[in-house]
């Protein structure tokens, strides 16, 4: 489970809806992005390793998304409020959700659990990075006075 407090989230939206919708959208996922990192790397350690390339475990990234999970659970098109990015293996290695979870059957193999532990052990890293590029973004763009938001 992710908590987290957030002050001067008033100030942090007005100086963001101060923002063309473009700009605004690519501020949010540029946070996100350098948000995502530590998760990336954490995952990229704990994926499994099998000799030779090519490997899982050297392409993991962090991509911008344009869906985003709706209030009924089915992804759904963004809004011009909302950003989203995704890390994990790259396309062509979609076999790391079998290492994930696991195969039944007589061949079937145990799960390898490599990206919920790396998110687990991230996301607290994660989520200052994300509040700090927003501030440094904020302020680059003096979109604030001064001790109006809480940074």
């Amino acid at each position: 489970m992710v908590s987290m407090r957030i002050e001067g989230g008033k100030e942090l939206a007005a100086a963001l809806n101060s923002l063309s919708a473009r700009v605004r959208r690519n501020t949010l996922v540029d946070a996100l992005e350098q948000g995502a990192e530590p998760i990336r790397v954490l995952i990229r350690r704990f994926a499994p390793h099998e000799p030779g390339p090519p490997d899982i475990k050297d392409h993991i990234v962090v991509s911008r998304y344009s869906k985003t999970v709706g209030d009924d659970g089915f992804l759904a098109r963004q809004d011009e409020f909302q950003a989203t990015v995704a890390v994990g293996p790259e396309k062509g290695f979609f076999y790391g959700l079998f290492q994930e979870y696991g195969t039944s059957g007589p061949r079937g193999h145990a799960a390898q659990p490599f990206m919920r532990p790396g998110f687990d052990g991230g996301v607290q890293m994660s989520i200052p990075i994300v509040g700090k590029a927003l501030w440094l973004a904020i302020s680059e763009r003096q979109l604030f006075r001064p001790g109006s938001f809480a940074g």
